[in-house]
């Protein structure tokens, strides 16, 4: 009977141990940016959030990160409304998301090192399956990350707008960079 409570006693410090453990590989930010490339015909414009909020959690490899749309701007308030009106429907779908895995990083090591993600990217309710490359670089216990890919509307049901001559691209380049804190 001894040796059966001294096994349930070293099962629950492992467990509490492998918890603590695991509480110590998340990394966390409410301050990312986003930014969106959007090139036309005739103009180029940007769209820019730094409302980022996003989780690593290199114990289990998962990271998400998120963005309300409504704070992203274009530079041009009419502009911000239409595309939060007329094509993301913002009202019914506040979010862009990303959720997946990650590819192993190593904390203990100090040069940038490439990472491969692996999900799903959610806007205006639509998923759509991705694979995008990024660099990350660890100092002390601040994570740095960044990466670019690119979107296509129509993966997203996300009408394109058409004035006249004004024609926007169906692909938009998108890049995220975010520090994010040991948690």
């Amino acid at each position: 009977m001894e040796q059966k409570i001294k096994k349930i006693i070293f099962l629950v410090i492992l467990c509490t141990l492998k918890s603590l453990v695991s509480q110590g590989q998340i990394y966390g930010t409410m301050s990312g940016s986003v930014e969106f490339l959007s090139v036309a015909t005739v103009e180029s414009f940007s769209g820019k959030s730094n409302s980022v909020n996003g989780q690593i959690n290199l114990s289990n490899n998962t990271l998400d990160f998120f963005v309300d749309i409504n704070t992203v701007t274009t530079g041009i308030k009419l502009r911000d409304e239409h595309m939060r009106e007329n094509h993301l429907e913002t009202e019914k779908y506040p979010f862009a998301e990303f959720s997946g895995t990650l590819s192993a990083i190593d904390p203990s090591v100090k040069d940038t090192q490439i990472v491969v993600a692996k999900g799903d990217f959610t806007i205006r309710g639509k998923a759509k399956s991705m694979i995008i490359n990024g660099k990350v670089l660890f100092k002390g216990n601040v994570l740095f990350i960044k990466a670019e890919w690119d979107v296509r509307l129509a993966d997203h049901d996300i009408p394109l707008p058409k004035f006249l001559f004004l024609k926007l691209s169906d692909t938009q380049k998108v890049s995220l960079i975010a520090t994010l804190n040991h948690k």
